[in-house]
């Protein structure tokens, strides 16, 4: 037994510190803890909230685009969805912009359409003869319909987006 100058004991070099095994199982045991943790926090806000700055912000744009090009834009709101088309030779066209093309939302997220305080029924149909939908007109004097557009998604909140026929704002709650 070898003693040092302080009078310890020493060990020898295998006995002390932890083995690679030792640490990668301790590795293994945090990274399944953390894997668990982070499945159990819930993105549903933070995907409503998302969606409803994400349409807002291409509303606005639209408008901006509208106004800078002379051309007339409209929104074509569904239940779970929307998509942008522009007026060229006196037809409403899908636009060919990637930035404007159609989206869908979430399963658990969904429109709610107010036009002249009057809640306009959406739905998801593609056949115009059953299909209900929401236009908004956004022309290129920089006026859009007067509108109230509510993101929701289940039981984690809701995005406003509204329009006072000349400026579009949202907030969320």
């Amino acid at each position: 037994m070898r003693i040092s100058a302080t009078g310890r004991v020493n060990k020898s070099p295998a006995a002390s510190g932890f083995t690679l095994l030792e640490v990668l199982v301790v590795l293994v045991i945090i990274s399944v803890i953390v894997g668990f943790a982070v499945l159990s926090i819930d993105t549903g806000p933070e995907e409503l909230r998302r969606e409803g700055n994400r349409i807002a912000s291409l509303l606005e744009l639209a408008s901006e685009e509208a106004v800078m090009n002379g051309r007339e834009c409209r929104v074509i709101l569904r239940r779970h969805g929307y998509s942008f088309e522009q007026l060229q030779e006196g037809k409403w066209q899908a636009t060919a912009d990637e930035l404007f093309r159609p989206r869908r939302l979430p399963d658990d997220i969904s429109f709610q359409l107010f036009l002249e305080n009057q809640e306009v029924q959406l739905n998801d149909d593609d056949d115009p003869k059953t299909s209900k939908t929401g236009a908004l007109l956004i022309l290129s004097s920089g006026e859009v319909t007067p509108f109230e557009l509510t993101v929701t998604g289940g039981a984690t909140g809701e995005v406003n987006i509204h329009s006072n026929g000349l400026e579009i704002e949202s907030s969320s709650s």
